[in-house]
Protein backbone atom coordinates (compact mmCIF):
# COMPACT_ATOMS: atom_id res chain seq x y z
CA UNK A 1 0.00 0.00 0.00
CA UNK A 2 1.57 3.16 -0.76
CA UNK A 3 -1.05 5.36 0.05
CA UNK A 4 -4.84 5.53 1.62
CA UNK A 5 -7.63 7.00 -0.76
CA UNK A 6 -9.79 9.31 1.25
CA UNK A 7 -12.17 10.44 -1.69
CA UNK A 8 -12.47 9.32 -5.39
CA UNK A 9 -13.24 11.89 -8.45
CA UNK A 10 -15.36 10.25 -11.42
CA UNK A 11 -16.60 12.21 -14.43
CA UNK A 12 -20.48 12.87 -14.66
CA UNK A 13 -22.88 14.27 -17.84
CA UNK A 14 -23.97 17.20 -15.58
CA UNK A 15 -27.21 18.46 -17.90
CA UNK A 16 -29.92 21.62 -16.42
CA UNK A 17 -33.14 19.95 -15.46
CA UNK A 18 -34.93 22.99 -16.25
CA UNK A 19 -33.86 23.36 -19.87
CA UNK A 20 -34.58 19.35 -20.48
CA UNK A 21 -38.06 19.59 -19.31
CA UNK A 22 -38.43 22.84 -21.06
CA UNK A 23 -37.54 20.94 -24.27
CA UNK A 24 -39.22 17.72 -23.65
CA UNK A 25 -35.48 16.11 -23.20
CA UNK A 26 -34.79 13.10 -21.47
CA UNK A 27 -31.14 12.10 -19.92
CA UNK A 28 -29.38 10.43 -22.91
CA UNK A 29 -29.08 6.15 -23.28
CA UNK A 30 -27.17 6.26 -26.38
CA UNK A 31 -25.27 8.66 -29.21
CA UNK A 32 -27.66 8.80 -30.94
CA UNK A 33 -30.40 10.48 -27.73
CA UNK A 34 -27.46 12.93 -27.03
CA UNK A 35 -27.31 13.80 -31.00
CA UNK A 36 -31.38 15.03 -30.87
CA UNK A 37 -30.05 16.94 -27.45
CA UNK A 38 -27.55 19.11 -29.62
CA UNK A 39 -29.68 19.43 -32.38
CA UNK A 40 -32.53 20.16 -30.22
CA UNK A 41 -30.92 23.19 -27.97
CA UNK A 42 -29.02 24.22 -30.93
CA UNK A 43 -32.62 25.21 -32.48
CA UNK A 44 -33.59 27.14 -29.40
CA UNK A 45 -30.20 28.81 -29.12
CA UNK A 46 -28.59 27.10 -26.49
CA UNK A 47 -24.77 25.94 -26.41
CA UNK A 48 -24.93 22.22 -25.83
CA UNK A 49 -22.26 21.59 -24.20
CA UNK A 50 -20.50 23.94 -22.00
CA UNK A 51 -16.77 23.22 -22.92
CA UNK A 52 -13.70 25.30 -22.58
CA UNK A 53 -10.50 23.62 -23.57
CA UNK A 54 -8.01 25.94 -23.73
CA UNK A 55 -6.16 23.87 -21.39
CA UNK A 56 -6.89 20.73 -23.59
CA UNK A 57 -7.17 18.30 -20.27
CA UNK A 58 -11.06 19.27 -20.73
CA UNK A 59 -12.05 17.82 -24.27
CA UNK A 60 -9.23 14.93 -23.22
CA UNK A 61 -11.13 14.02 -20.30
CA UNK A 62 -15.00 14.22 -22.90
CA UNK A 63 -12.61 12.13 -25.55
CA UNK A 64 -11.32 9.52 -23.42
CA UNK A 65 -15.21 8.63 -22.24
CA UNK A 66 -16.06 7.92 -26.09
CA UNK A 67 -13.03 6.13 -26.72
CA UNK A 68 -13.95 3.59 -23.87
CA UNK A 69 -17.66 3.55 -24.70
CA UNK A 70 -16.25 2.66 -28.51
CA UNK A 71 -13.70 0.25 -27.75
CA UNK A 72 -13.76 -0.69 -23.76
CA UNK A 73 -10.58 -0.66 -21.50
CA UNK A 74 -8.35 -2.38 -24.03
CA UNK A 75 -7.03 -0.20 -26.47
CA UNK A 76 -5.62 1.84 -23.53
CA UNK A 77 -4.53 -1.14 -21.92
CA UNK A 78 -2.95 -2.19 -25.18
CA UNK A 79 -0.97 1.50 -25.15
CA UNK A 80 -0.08 1.54 -22.07
CA UNK A 81 1.66 -1.99 -21.30
CA UNK A 82 2.83 -1.46 -25.07
CA UNK A 83 1.49 -4.63 -26.99
CA UNK A 84 -1.19 -1.88 -28.96
CA UNK A 85 -0.61 1.91 -30.28
CA UNK A 86 -2.45 5.00 -30.79
CA UNK A 87 -3.75 3.69 -34.29
CA UNK A 88 -6.30 1.11 -32.61
CA UNK A 89 -9.89 1.52 -34.81
CA UNK A 90 -11.17 3.19 -31.12
CA UNK A 91 -9.32 5.65 -31.01
CA UNK A 92 -9.67 6.41 -34.52
CA UNK A 93 -13.42 6.57 -34.11
CA UNK A 94 -13.59 9.02 -31.32
CA UNK A 95 -11.08 10.99 -33.23
CA UNK A 96 -13.72 11.61 -36.03
CA UNK A 97 -16.99 11.63 -33.47
CA UNK A 98 -15.17 14.26 -31.57
CA UNK A 99 -15.06 16.32 -35.13
CA UNK A 100 -18.57 15.25 -35.76
CA UNK A 101 -19.33 17.49 -32.39
CA UNK A 102 -17.85 20.08 -33.26
CA UNK A 103 -19.53 20.13 -37.02
CA UNK A 104 -22.89 19.58 -35.27
CA UNK A 105 -22.14 22.61 -32.96
CA UNK A 106 -22.02 20.70 -29.78
CA UNK A 107 -19.55 23.05 -28.23
CA UNK A 108 -19.15 26.74 -28.05
CA UNK A 109 -17.84 29.08 -30.59
CA UNK A 110 -14.24 29.17 -29.99
CA UNK A 111 -14.12 26.76 -27.68
CA UNK A 112 -10.22 25.83 -27.93
CA UNK A 113 -9.08 29.10 -27.13
CA UNK A 114 -12.13 29.20 -23.94
CA UNK A 115 -11.24 28.46 -20.20
CA UNK A 116 -12.74 26.35 -18.44
CA UNK A 117 -13.81 28.51 -15.97
CA UNK A 118 -16.23 30.96 -17.95
CA UNK A 119 -17.44 27.87 -20.06
CA UNK A 120 -18.97 26.51 -16.25
CA UNK A 121 -20.37 29.76 -15.41
CA UNK A 122 -21.67 29.92 -18.74
CA UNK A 123 -23.51 26.44 -17.45
CA UNK A 124 -24.43 27.69 -14.52
CA UNK A 125 -25.92 30.58 -16.04
CA UNK A 126 -28.20 28.10 -18.07
CA UNK A 127 -26.66 29.37 -21.05
CA UNK A 128 -25.30 25.75 -22.03
CA UNK A 129 -27.40 22.15 -21.55
CA UNK A 130 -24.65 20.25 -20.52
CA UNK A 131 -21.52 19.66 -19.36
CA UNK A 132 -19.00 16.87 -18.70
CA UNK A 133 -16.74 17.38 -15.80
CA UNK A 134 -15.38 15.17 -12.64
CA UNK A 135 -16.96 14.98 -9.70
CA UNK A 136 -15.39 17.92 -7.90
CA UNK A 137 -17.66 20.19 -9.36
CA UNK A 138 -20.48 19.19 -7.93
CA UNK A 139 -20.37 21.14 -4.92
CA UNK A 140 -20.17 24.49 -6.73
CA UNK A 141 -22.51 23.20 -9.33
CA UNK A 142 -25.14 22.34 -6.63
CA UNK A 143 -24.74 25.81 -4.62
CA UNK A 144 -25.17 27.97 -7.62
CA UNK A 145 -28.05 25.78 -9.56
CA UNK A 146 -29.48 23.38 -6.62
CA UNK A 147 -32.75 21.64 -7.96
CA UNK A 148 -31.76 22.76 -11.36
CA UNK A 149 -28.90 20.19 -11.55
CA UNK A 150 -29.21 17.03 -13.02
CA UNK A 151 -26.57 14.35 -13.73
CA UNK A 152 -26.17 10.80 -15.48
CA UNK A 153 -23.69 8.49 -17.35
CA UNK A 154 -22.36 9.18 -20.01
CA UNK A 155 -24.13 7.70 -23.40
CA UNK A 156 -23.19 4.21 -25.11
CA UNK A 157 -21.35 4.26 -28.29
CA UNK A 158 -23.43 2.12 -30.86
CA UNK A 159 -21.70 -1.42 -31.15
CA UNK A 160 -19.49 -0.36 -28.47
CA UNK A 161 -17.92 -2.80 -26.04
CA UNK A 162 -17.60 -0.44 -23.62
CA UNK A 163 -20.59 0.54 -21.51
CA UNK A 164 -22.38 3.28 -19.97
CA UNK A 165 -21.26 2.02 -16.30
CA UNK A 166 -18.08 2.11 -17.21
CA UNK A 167 -16.32 5.41 -14.68
CA UNK A 168 -13.45 7.72 -15.99
CA UNK A 169 -11.72 8.52 -12.87
CA UNK A 170 -9.22 8.45 -9.83
CA UNK A 171 -8.87 7.84 -6.26
CA UNK A 172 -8.36 11.47 -4.99
CA UNK A 173 -6.50 12.64 -1.66
CA UNK A 174 -4.69 10.32 -0.89
CA UNK A 175 -2.79 10.33 2.20
CA UNK A 176 0.97 8.53 2.24
CA UNK A 177 3.71 8.69 5.22
CA UNK A 178 7.37 9.22 4.21
CA UNK A 179 9.59 6.69 5.11
CA UNK A 180 11.79 9.57 6.15
CA UNK A 181 9.11 11.14 7.89
CA UNK A 182 10.39 12.75 11.47
CA UNK A 183 6.76 12.58 12.66
CA UNK A 184 5.27 8.90 11.87
CA UNK A 185 3.27 8.91 14.72
CA UNK A 186 1.05 11.92 14.38
CA UNK A 187 1.17 11.38 10.55
CA UNK A 188 -0.62 8.00 11.46
CA UNK A 189 -2.61 9.54 14.17
CA UNK A 190 -3.85 12.36 11.36
CA UNK A 191 -4.81 9.02 8.71
CA UNK A 192 -6.80 7.12 11.33
CA UNK A 193 -8.57 10.40 12.08
CA UNK A 194 -9.44 11.27 8.80
CA UNK A 195 -10.64 7.08 8.24
CA UNK A 196 -12.90 8.03 11.24
CA UNK A 197 -16.41 6.71 10.12
CA UNK A 198 -18.07 9.73 11.84
CA UNK A 199 -15.53 12.33 9.46
CA UNK A 200 -15.71 10.02 6.61
CA UNK A 201 -19.52 10.88 7.14
CA UNK A 202 -18.89 14.55 7.40
CA UNK A 203 -16.93 13.76 3.97
CA UNK A 204 -20.02 12.35 2.14
CA UNK A 205 -22.36 15.00 3.75
CA UNK A 206 -20.23 17.87 2.10
CA UNK A 207 -20.70 16.44 -1.08
CA UNK A 208 -17.72 14.01 -1.69
CA UNK A 209 -17.00 10.30 -3.12
CA UNK A 210 -15.48 8.70 -0.11
CA UNK A 211 -13.79 5.37 -0.91
CA UNK A 212 -15.43 3.74 1.92
CA UNK A 213 -18.64 2.47 2.76
CA UNK A 214 -20.67 5.11 4.38
CA UNK A 215 -24.23 4.73 5.08
CA UNK A 216 -25.69 8.78 5.21
CA UNK A 217 -29.01 10.13 6.08
CA UNK A 218 -30.24 11.44 2.71
CA UNK A 219 -31.57 14.56 4.02
CA UNK A 220 -28.15 15.80 4.93
CA UNK A 221 -26.49 14.62 1.88
CA UNK A 222 -25.99 16.71 -1.50
CA UNK A 223 -28.52 15.17 -3.71
CA UNK A 224 -26.81 14.92 -6.74
CA UNK A 225 -23.48 13.59 -4.88
CA UNK A 226 -25.95 10.97 -3.64
CA UNK A 227 -27.52 10.26 -7.11
CA UNK A 228 -23.56 9.74 -7.94
CA UNK A 229 -22.83 7.19 -5.17
CA UNK A 230 -26.12 5.45 -6.37
CA UNK A 231 -24.75 5.11 -9.83
CA UNK A 232 -21.33 4.23 -8.87
CA UNK A 233 -23.32 0.95 -7.26
CA UNK A 234 -23.80 -0.12 -10.87
CA UNK A 235 -20.19 0.10 -12.02
CA UNK A 236 -18.17 -2.54 -13.86
CA UNK A 237 -15.08 -0.94 -15.04
CA UNK A 238 -12.84 2.11 -13.63
CA UNK A 239 -10.37 3.49 -15.79
CA UNK A 240 -7.81 6.37 -15.40
CA UNK A 241 -7.22 9.76 -16.93
CA UNK A 242 -4.95 9.10 -19.47
CA UNK A 243 -2.61 11.86 -18.41
CA UNK A 244 -2.28 10.38 -14.96
CA UNK A 245 -1.92 6.51 -15.86
CA UNK A 246 0.87 7.30 -18.86
CA UNK A 247 2.75 10.26 -17.17
CA UNK A 248 2.77 13.81 -17.96
CA UNK A 249 4.63 13.51 -21.07
CA UNK A 250 2.78 11.19 -23.02
CA UNK A 251 -1.04 12.26 -21.40
CA UNK A 252 -0.46 15.70 -21.70
CA UNK A 253 0.77 14.79 -25.80
CA UNK A 254 -2.99 12.81 -26.03
CA UNK A 255 -4.72 15.96 -24.77
CA UNK A 256 -2.76 18.13 -26.95
CA UNK A 257 -3.45 15.81 -29.99
CA UNK A 258 -7.70 15.62 -29.12
CA UNK A 259 -6.54 19.59 -28.63
CA UNK A 260 -5.81 19.56 -32.29
CA UNK A 261 -8.45 16.85 -33.29
CA UNK A 262 -11.51 19.01 -32.62
CA UNK A 263 -9.64 22.05 -34.68
CA UNK A 264 -9.73 20.02 -37.48
CA UNK A 265 -6.52 18.22 -38.08
CA UNK A 266 -6.43 14.66 -39.37
CA UNK A 267 -7.49 11.80 -36.91
CA UNK A 268 -5.25 9.61 -38.90
CA UNK A 269 -2.38 11.72 -38.99
CA UNK A 270 -2.66 13.48 -35.51
CA UNK A 271 -2.77 9.68 -33.90
CA UNK A 272 -0.06 8.47 -35.84
CA UNK A 273 2.03 11.20 -34.90
CA UNK A 274 0.69 10.34 -31.27
CA UNK A 275 2.05 7.01 -31.81
CA UNK A 276 5.52 8.05 -33.31
CA UNK A 277 5.94 10.43 -30.14
CA UNK A 278 4.73 7.79 -27.50
CA UNK A 279 7.62 5.48 -28.99
CA UNK A 280 10.17 8.36 -28.58
CA UNK A 281 9.11 8.85 -24.88
CA UNK A 282 8.00 5.42 -23.22
CA UNK A 283 10.71 6.12 -21.06
CA UNK A 284 8.97 8.69 -19.31
CA UNK A 285 5.26 6.95 -18.74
Amino acid sequence: MYALPTTQTVVCLFYNKEIFDKYGLKEPQTYDDLKNIINVLNQNGITPFALGNKAPWVGAMFSELVVNRIGGNEPYNKVYNGTGTWEDPAFIEAGRIMQELVSLKAFPEGFNALDNDPAQADFIAGKSGMLVMGSWAIQQLYTDMQDKLGVCKFPAMPGGKGTVNHWLGQPDQSFAIAEKSNAKDAAAEFIKTISDPEIQLKLVEAGNLVATTVKADASKVNPVAMKVGEMLNEMEEFFVFYDVGLGATIGNEYNNTIQAITAGQSVEESFKSLQQFTEQNKDSQ
